[in-house]
């Protein structure tokens, strides 16, 4: 009897100590975070259940210092649980804000079962919906997994993302599914100063600015405060506004703290632009940034002979040739000036190359973006260009002062030193076809006669 008096005290005092557990828990839980954190930490509405899983209404967190972070949580839950087939701990978040960082609309956190528990090594999943950040972009859903260790540093972590925008990047980037590996994740320290690694692959991705695709696309990026870095190669993708389609397509960025580009490195190969342009075996572009606001460009590559036709007339062949165009665009003052050169090979029959200058002004710095879509608004273009055949030459200048200047405003010029020697040249090397080259010859000597040569304005 005494016993069993015994096993019924104490089931009274367990009965009245998780009682008093579960009604006094949540105010002295809030009172110890508050205390320890420095009041960097606030709970409220806490609630404590009977079997002790832990739900906070509201979190709001201010941490001072080098890595210092603010915002706020709703709607936060952790349960634990000693069973086989569930987690032994689960934290639910609900709409969670960073101040100055990211958003998210929910993030669970689980473990692995208890009997599965390496505490040196904690493996850990994480799942978050509705994610967006100020330095990227955002995502729909996102999934991580890794493992944990005793200093909070989050490693060998792969990670899933569905429904991928990168809109605060340029170029902008988008895809459906995106899969990769992070090397690692310091819990300790905020996101701003984070150094993160790693590597992703994807497949129909989009980018703007300019606007291209990628069938298949491999990349590895690394994210730091002090700058960032992006390389991307691309297979079987094009860029849309020209209706090109490119094998490869190789795009190395770097980026300041802010993601404004550095320098920008873009190679193209096996492609072709459009079915009016010649293909090419490559391409490529180069693009530094020298002052704050001033951009150095550099375009060279090689293109393969290419029939020239008006709708379904057939008038010459251009033969392979290489170029080069070195660009110097302003973007404060909004000009645009450049060199360009090209030499034509394989052909024995002639010597043939050319040059131009080009000076270029627009209105607003959306004009020059534009560009990329092939409907540039400029407001004034100077061009002089030369053409060297052997020993002749064709200069020629294009000229337009109206705002906007378009193909109808544009004044053309055009001298040639031997118009007879020209033509014969064109001739001889199938550049024209004999019926081309009459139409040019009539056209050029219906100016005035210089000489031997003409000149012509139009």
């Amino acid at each position: 009897m005494t016993i069993f008096r015994i096993f019924l005290y104490l089931i009274c005092i367990l009965s009245i100590s998780w009682s008093a557990l579960v009604f006094l828990g949540p105010s002295v839980i809030t009172r110890i975070v508050a205390s320890y954190t420095n009041g960097a930490l606030e709970l409220s509405k806490v609630k404590l259940s009977p079997m002790l899983d832990l739900s906070i209404g509201r979190l709001d967190f201010d941490i001072h210092g080098a890595n210092a972070i603010s915002g706020f949580s709703r709607s936060n839950e952790i349960n634990w649980s000693l069973k086989r087939d569930k987690p032994f701990l689960m934290f639910d978040i609900g709409p969670t804000v960073l101040k100055d960082t990211l958003t998210v609309k929910n993030i669970k956190v689980s473990t692995e079962p208890f009997g599965d528990m390496d505490w040196d090594s904690v493996p850990l999943t994480i799942d978050a919906s509705g994610l967006n950040t100020q330095m990227l972009g955002g995502a729909d859903d996102l999934s991580f997994s890794g493992n944990l260790n005793p200093d909070l540093k989050f490693f060998d972590i792969s990670f899933k993302a569905k429904t991928v925008d990168l809109r605060n990047i340029t170029p902008t980037l988008s895809t459906r599914i995106i899969t990769g590996k992070v090397d690692q994740f310091d819990l300790t320290k905020s996101l701003g100063f984070q150094v993160l690694s790693g590597s992703f692959t994807t497949s129909n991705l989009v980018g703007t600015s300019p606007n291209f695709t990628g069938s298949d696309v491999e990349g590895r990026f690394k994210l730091s405060s002090a700058g960032k870095n992006l390389s991307i190669e691309l297979f079987d993708g094009g860029l849309i506004n020209f209706g090109s389609s490119i094998k490869k397509i190789k795009f190395v960025g770097d980026f300041d703290s802010d993601f404004r580009f550095q320098n920008i490195s873009l190679n193209l190969s096996d492609g072709i632009f459009n079915d009016v342009a010649p293909s090419f075996p490559n391409i490529s572009v180069e693009i530094t940034r020298s002052t704050n606001d001033g951009y150095d460009i550099f375009l060279s590559g090689d293109l393969n002979e290419h029939e020239l036709y008006q709708v379904d007339n057939y008038l010459g062949l251009v033969p392979p040739s290489n170029f080069k165009v070195d660009l110097r665009l302003d973007a404060k003052n909004l000009n645009l000036d450049g060199v360009y050169k090209v030499m034509f090979e394989g052909s024995a029959a002639a010597d043939i190359n050319a040059s131009a200058n080009a000076k270029l002004k627009f209105n607003q710095l959306e004009d020059i973006k534009e560009c990329f879509t092939l409907k540039c608004n400029i407001m004034d273009l100077n061009i002089n260009y030369q053409i060297n055949l052997d020993d002749e030459w064709v200069k020629g200048r294009s000229n337009c002062s109206k705002n906007p200047c378009v193909l109808n405003f544009i004044n053309h010029s055009l001298t040639t030193s031997n118009t007879a020697n020209i033509v014969s040249i064109l001739n001889r090397t199938g550049i024209l076809t004999p019926l081309s080259s009459l139409y040019f010859f009539n056209a050029v000597t219906s100016g005035q006669k210089v000489e031997d040569g003409h000149h012509l304005k139009f």
